[in-house]
Order: structure tokens, then C-alpha cells, then sequence
């Protein structure tokens, strides 16, 4: 092979979601994801290595998709109407952990880390893939939770991008089976991978997706410490979500300082720095999980503790939601579906229309759109959120050519 495959196909640093598929598929090894200048993972290729067996190509989340294929191989069903905006599901909760510990460390209600370790004591799993972040490289890191206290401790938001590849690949190399919790580009890229690899499908009994409106490059994270008079060689300890729910960007140097950033005024700033593939992603719900989860910022508690939204689209979530219930691991209460797609109504308009008008806004930026097939919802047009969109890119366009203004963005912080 003389040529780098992936730039055959046109993925380069603003297709690629940084999901580290590819690095896992890859028989020869010749693919190493890099946390570049971008701000994002993306792809390294030793040519000489490469076989041109395409796998990488086959597995990307962003080179092609086709819905009703993906829907019928994992759920042998295709969309009613009102599965449209959400993808195929059984049922709607609201939920919280009972546990203290980890409803005050998670970001939403702790479900996601409750189902985990229920799943772990009953010995339905021997890990849970999941991220933590690396203060002292200042990223985010994937890796293999196998004790409560590690799952503890790899619970709550990073809005930072992470890579899966070598997670999975150690899931691969053991016996036993395993849970992923991940973002729909992390999911769409597993389940394509489940397709060609008989093991992978076999050891992967759970599939956790957590809801997403976009992953900011790193550079939002480092935006942030500026914004605090601070640098990566001054910490301690990192969080996006710390204090009570919502929580705060906060940091603890190595003199014991912590300074805070409340979430409600630094994430329209972090939004500044999202990367240009989330910007044309049209999956918020992470539809191809067994399990989807979202911060129920529509209630409120006095106790201020976040509740978690959870969609279940699987039998196996749904039979380990009620059995983690059963333990006293978990509270679940009925959601009704058009509360969620009322709260949840920009986000979804934003992921679920204007297929058009994006792929000729990221054409403009320089990046080759992907092959979609069987979304009609997709072609549908929204004024507001083609205005949002039309935003987020010229947002894009700026920082990525480094014209943003610390006075600008700052001044939000101050509001």
C-alpha cells in the first residue's frame, strides 16, 4: 500500500469523529489515533504497514451510514413515525441512584454508574469501558472500570473527545463479557464493528449511550483555564461537573486552590469550540444503544441532585433496569415521550433536519461530507435551527482561524 487509505476516502481531521474505531479494527496495527493541534483525535497511519483490507473504512461512524440497515441488523424492526426523532425504543424513565456516594459524583442522577455495578456484582460483566481524565497529559482517557470504586471514579461528564480503540482492543484480548458507555459516534462505530467481528459482538453484552449535543475540542477545556488564570502545569484535579448539580467547571492546583466556573455560564463557551463533524451529526439520543441516558435538566430537587432521562431500546436494558430496581440499586419513574421530545426539542431539531444545508456549511469549511442513506427526516427544514447551525459554523470558522477574542467569550463568564 503506497496510499493512506483514509484520505482515499476522504476522512481527514474535520470528517473524523476521533471515535478510534479504526485503530482497533485495523489487523496490521498500522493505525494510531493522535491528539493533534486540532484539538481532536485523529488517525495516524504507518503506510507501510496498511493492507488495503478497508476495515477502517467499513467501521467509520463517518464515512458512510445507512439507517434502516443498522435499524434492522440490531433491532430486526424498522421505524414507527413517532421513533423518528428518538430511534426505535421500548420504554421512557426518569431515574437516580440510591446510593448518595454516586448520585453526588454523577453529572445526572448516577444511573448509568448504579447499572454498572449492579451489572458487576451480579457477574453479568467483568468491566465496563469508560473515560476518566488525565489531568497530567490533560485529556481524555478511555479505560476498563472493574471495581465499584472504579466506576465511581469514572463517573460524571468530561466534555472533552476521547478515543475507544485501545479499551477495546484489551476487551477483545479477555474472557468474560463487558459494558461500553459511549457516545453515538462511539456506538454507531461499535455496532459496525459488532457486524464483522463474530467476538466483539459476543463479549459486548451492554451498550450504554449517552445523549449529545457535541464534543468540544480540547482547546475549550484549555479556553476555560485561561479564562481562570491557570495552566495544565498548575493542576491537581480536573472537573466539568463538580459541587452541587449542575455542578461547575473546577480545578484544584497543586497549592490547594480550587477555582469554580458555574456549568450554566461556561457551557455556551465551551460550545464555541465544538468540532465541525459533531456539527453535521444526526444522532443526539444515541439511538443504537440498549440503553440511552440525558441529564434531566427539567427537574428540579431541592436536595439539588441531578435525575436521569433514560431511553431503553433493548430487551437486556430493559430487563437489567428493572432487576437493578428490584435490588434497590436504582429509582425509576415512567417518562412520558413527548415531555422528553418537548425538553429535548432544539436539540433534536438541531440533529434531525437541514441535512442539506449542513453538508454544503461543511463543505465550506473543507470537509467532505459523509454518504447518508434511508433518512428522509433528515431533508426537513427549521429556520431556527438552520440559524443555530448557520452560527455554530461561522463560530468554527473563527476559532479555527484564530480570531477569538478572550474579552468576548470572557465577558459571558461575568453575566
Amino acid at each position: 500500500m503506497t496510499k493512506n487509505i483514509l484520505q482515499e476516502y476522504g476522512v481527514n481531521p474535520i470528517l473524523c469523529c476521533g471515535c478510534g474505531l479504526c485503530e482497533y479494527i485495523c489487523p496490521t496495527q498500522a493505525i494510531t489515533m493522535k491528539l493533534t493541534a486540532t484539538g481532536v483525535f485523529t488517525p495516524n497511519i504507518v503506510v507501510s504497514k496498511c493492507n488495503d483490507c478497508s476495515l477502517c473504512i467499513q467501521v467509520c461512524p463517518s464515512v458512510s451510514f445507512d439507517q434502516m440497515r443498522l435499524d434492522k441488523t440490531i433491532f430486526r424492526k424498522e421505524r414507527t413515525p413517532t421513533e423518528i426523532l428518538l430511534g426505535i425504543y421500548e420504554r421512557a424513565y426518569i431515574g437516580y441512584s440510591v446510593d448518595k456516594e454516586i448520585r453526588s459524583h454523577a453529572a445526572a442522577g448516577g444511573v448509568v454508574t448504579g447499572l454498572l455495578i449492579s451489572a458487576l456484582d451480579e457477574g453479568m460483566i467483568e468491566g465496563a469501558l469508560i473515560t476518566k481524565f488525565n489531568v497530567r497529559m490533560m485529556r481524555a482517557e478511555s479505560f476498563i472500570a472493574r471495581s465499584p470504586n472504579e466506576l465511581i471514579s469514572g463517573a460524571s461528564s468530561k466534555y472533552a473527545p476521547v478515543s475507544i480503540g485501545n479499551a477495546l482492543r484489551k476487551i477483545r484480548q479477555e474472557e468474560g463479557c463487558f459494558a461500553v458507555v459511549g457516545l453515538p459516534c462511539h456506538i454507531q462505530g461499535i455496532r459496525k464493528a459488532e457486524a464483522l467481528e463474530k467476538n466483539l459482538r459476543e463479549k459486548i453484552l451492554l451498550h450504554f449511550g449517552l445523549m449529545c449535543g457535541g464534543t468540544p475540542t480540547i482547546h475549550g477545556t484549555r479556553f476555560l483555564l485561561r479564562l481562570l488564570d491557570c495552566t495544565s502545569q498548575d493542576l491537581k484535579d480536573l472537573s466539568y461537573r463538580e459541587g452541587e448539580w449542575p455542578g461547575n467547571f473546577s480545578v484544584t492546583t497543586k497549592q490547594n486552590e480550587r477555582k469554580r466556573i458555574p456549568l450554566h455560564r461556561y457551557s455556551p463557551i465551551i460550545k464555541a469550540f465544538l468540532h465541525p463533524r459533531c456539527l453535521i451529526c444526526w444522532d443526539f439520543t444515541n439511538e443504537y444503544s440498549d440503553l440511552s441516558f440525558s441529564d434531566a435538566f427539567w427537574i428540579t430537587n431541592a436536595k439539588k441532585l441531578g435525575t436521569t432521562a433514560i431511553i431503553s431500546r433493548t430487551k437486556t436494558g430493559s430487563k437489567l433496569l428493572i432487576h437493578a430496581e428490584q435490588n434497590d440499586m436504582i429509582r425509576l419513574m415512567d417518562m412520558e415521550i413527548t415531555d422528553f421530545l418537548k425538553e429535548k426539542k432544539g436539540n433534536l431539531d438541531l440533529k434531525k433536519t437541514n441535512l442539506g444545508l449542513k453538508m454544503m456549511l461543511f463543505k465550506l469549511v473543507g470537509g467532505k461530507p459523509p454518504k447518508l442513506y434511508n433518512y428522509p427526516s433528515l431533508t426537513k427544514f427549521k429556520a431556527l435551527s438552520a440559524l443555530e447551525l448557520g452560527l455554530r459554523f461561522l463560530g468554527y470558522s473563527i476559532i479555527n482561524n484564530k480570531y477569538v477574542l478572550r474579552t468576548l467569550l470572557s465577558s459571558l463568564i461575568k453575566l
